[in-house]
């Protein structure tokens, strides 16, 4: 019960935020680390939760085992206690792959374009333009992993 009270506290007190900028805002470092600051703790909180969520099972595996219960009634509810942990664990890894890939994809694009932001400019309602070919080969493959996993 500890677990879940510290998990719910430190889940109720961080807002993360979720900056959304215009395609014109892109080029302002400050925007940018925002964007990845935001990315960066939402991708935390997620590993928390995970992390909190398995611990609290643990903690009940132990509290069964505190109990002092008969053998085979102790047998019974721990094996029961640990499937569910292991069906908890998949369910919440499976449930939680697309976030953290929209995630990764999104903080591999700002991470780029803040590395290679002085080679960049916005023209006509343009995203991002690179006069390099490479760059700009690099920043339309990150943009296509955008979509797809956006999707």
């Amino acid at each position: 019960m500890v677990a879940a009270i510290a998990l719910y506290k430190a889940e109720m007190a961080q807002d993360c935020g979720n900056p959304t900028p215009g395609g014109d805002q892109l080029l302002d470092a400050g925007v940018r680390a925002r964007v990845l600051a935001a990315l960066q703790c939402n991708q935390r909180r997620l590993d928390r939760l995970q992390s909190g969520l398995h611990k609290i099972l643990l903690d009940y595996e132990a509290n069964l085992l505190k109990l002092k219960l008969p053998s085979f009634t102790q047998e019974r509810m721990l094996a029961e206690a640990r499937a569910y942990t292991l069906k908890q664990d998949s369910d919440l890894a499976s449930q939680y792959a697309h976030p953290r890939q929209l995630w990764r994809a999104n903080i591999d694009f700002f991470t780029y374009l803040d590395e290679h932001a002085s080679h960049a400019h916005y023209a006509n309602n343009q995203m991002i333009l690179f006069d390099d070919p490479a760059e700009a080969k690099a920043m339309q493959d990150l943009l296509t992993r955008l979509k797809a996993v956006s999707q």
